[in-house]
């Protein structure tokens, strides 16, 4: 299975920074810290899950003809979380409140990205593909803020083969392997974002063993509703490659 060559963990923005020091203040004057209060809270608990891949290859397509810049992966990743998560709070926040006490949210993403080795960059056969693979390295440039949850990134190593092939061994499985790691910690709900239908079997079989989740697949992709990915999640929503990102309303394409 490939490396994980580190893991970028988020910064949760802070409840002023998302609605304002003034209604913060108030909302904490009105609900003082109270640790037990919190530990007998019920939450629906929402997992998301990141096929890093497959938000990665829109963002670059933003960039062709144009200069890019080093920390614009970096920007657009961040800006992505953010509008990801706060698109499940709006989306599910009424069943939370139906039966629950609130919601809780955090989002793991799984990629491969180039290595620094020379050695791999020498091995690629064709300029353009090795400089669209440079370009796409996750350089982090100061804190990646995202709403008040947690959210980690996992980086792997890209394998080259001879040849200039580069290939992402194992991380599909490890993305499979968190599905099941989700359900078996009793999520309420997972979302997985990607295009991959390999992980349809996972899918089904997670829906078997375990009843009580849902699952909902997020894709770029205008997938086959037929195909086993979408036909065996509870739910399947096409995300807009043109969106701005700067707030949920053009994020998911209607109907």
């Amino acid at each position: 299975m490939t490396d994980i060559k580190k893991t970028i963990s988020f910064t949760p923005m802070t409840l002023g920074e998302i609605i304002g020091e003034k209604e913060a203040e108030q909302i904490y004057n009105e609900n003082p810290s109270n640790s037990d209060i919190i530990e007998n809270m019920s939450f629906y608990d929402v997992s998301i899950i990141v096929d890093g891949y497959h938000i990665r290859e829109p963002f670059l397509n933003r960039y062709k003809g144009n200069k890019y810049s080093g920390s614009a992966m970096h920007k657009l990743v961040e800006s992505w979380v953010r509008c990801v998560e706060n698109w499940v709070f709006h989306e599910y926040m009424h069943i939370a409140e139906k039966d629950h006490d609130g919601l809780s949210m955090h989002t793991i993403g799984y990629d491969a990205m180039l290595d620094e080795d020379k050695n791999d960059e020498e091995k690629f056969s064709n300029e353009a593909t090795l400089k669209n693979f440079q370009d796409s390295r996750f350089n982090v440039h100061g804190k990646i803020r995202t709403l008040d949850v947690s959210a980690i990134w996992n980086i792997c190593t890209l394998k080259v083969r001879e040849g200039g092939v580069a290939f992402q061994s194992g991380v599909d499985a490890r993305i499979a392997t968190q599905l099941f790691i989700e359900a078996d910690k009793g999520a309420d709900l997972i979302c997985l974002v990607t295009a991959d239908g390999d992980f349809g079997p996972a899918i089904s079989y997670i829906k078997t063993r375990y009843k009580n989740v849902k699952i909902c697949v997020l894709s770029y992709n205008n997938l086959d509703r037929k195909k086993e990915l979408v036909s065996s999640s509870d739910a399947f929503y096409r995300m807009n490659r043109d969106a701005k990102l700067e707030d949920i309303r053009d994020f998911i394409f209607k109907g």
